[in-house]
């Protein structure tokens, strides 16, 4: 495994530049400790807004203009910043991601067939669990 060596100057350069967005309100929120199952979803929901941008390189502003949505509501999604929206519009919106993003058409298959599907057993659970662990991690 390689090892990665920062330099102090890279550091305090990152610290730096955190604070700058911590001071604008763009520091993306964390999932927190005791979430309820509301709060996991609508985190699971951007983290595919998220994935995606990353894999392709794109601006959040980019993405806006792909999905026809507003740049305010992409940069909240981005930012984890979702407890205005509900799973059901968060979900809608996936739906546009879904249409240009194989993967994410390919996870929200796979979520709708695990709802829809019957009450599997333990062992089944853990089976696509690991699946999706090995997949999406």
């Amino acid at each position: 495994m390689k090892k990665i060596i920062v330099t102090n100057k890279e550091i305090i350069k990152l610290i730096e530049t955190i604070d700058k967005k911590a001071k604008k309100g763009n520091i993306p929120k964390l999932l927190p400790a005791g979430a309820t199952i509301d709060e996991r979803m609508k985190y699971s929901l951007c983290k595919l807004f998220v994935r995606y941008v990353l894999k392709s390189k794109i601006k959040g502003s980019e993405l806006a203009a792909l999905l026809h949505l507003p740049k305010t509501r992409i940069s909240d999604i981005l930012n984890y910043k979702c407890e205005s929206y509900s799973v059901d519009r968060l979900l809608v919106y996936s739906m546009k991601l879904a249409e240009i993003d194989p993967p994410t058409r390919e996870h929200l298959n796979l979520m709708f067939e695990i709802l829809s599907g019957p009450v599997r057993s333990v062992k089944k659970t853990k089976e696509v669990e690991k699946i999706l662990l090995q997949k999406y991690a």
